[in-house]
């Protein structure tokens, strides 16, 4: 695990489990703030959506994206975090970090999250699921252009 994901990832949760809109805010890039309409409003959201306490986490990488050239350099990584609550409820929550995108700063920091309710996607069974329906399962999608 690289240091950036592991810091990254202790603030991240910890703020979700705390319900501390203000400091999940403020990790979001600038094209967040700046497209997102009523932003703490759309992360209570996201918070309000999660059935139960968060009694167990973990993540995985979903792999990181380098590039450098014609006079720009781009960086950020992705993972995702498997959420257990005390209802007995699964989820999953999608991010995205641009940790550095000379071509567009708005985009550095906090770019896409996202939360997945992983008990309705497993209801669909492995293979069957449609594009439209994968998007269904989607609780909540907070993300940058």
């Amino acid at each position: 695990m690289s240091g950036f994901i592991f810091a990254a990832d202790y603030v991240l949760i910890n703020n979700i489990r705390e319900r501390d809109v203000d400091k999940l805010e403020a990790m979001m890039c600038k094209n967040i703030k700046t497209q997102t309409p009523d932003l703490s409003s759309k992360i209570d959201e996201l918070i309000d959506a999660l059935d139960g306490q968060i009694i167990e986490s973990s993540w995985s990488s979903s792999g990181g994206y380098d590039e450098t050239g014609f006079g720009k350099r781009i960086s950020r990584e992705s993972w995702s975090y498997r959420i257990k609550t005390s209802a007995a409820r699964t989820y999953d929550i999608m991010v995205t970090w641009v940790i550095i995108d000379t071509s567009s700063p708005g985009k550095m920091g906090l770019f896409n999250l996202s939360l997945f309710d992983y008990d309705l996607y497993q209801c669909y069974g492995p293979g069957s699921i449609s594009d439209e329906d994968l998007l269904n399962c989607y609780l909540v999608r907070i993300f940058a252009e």
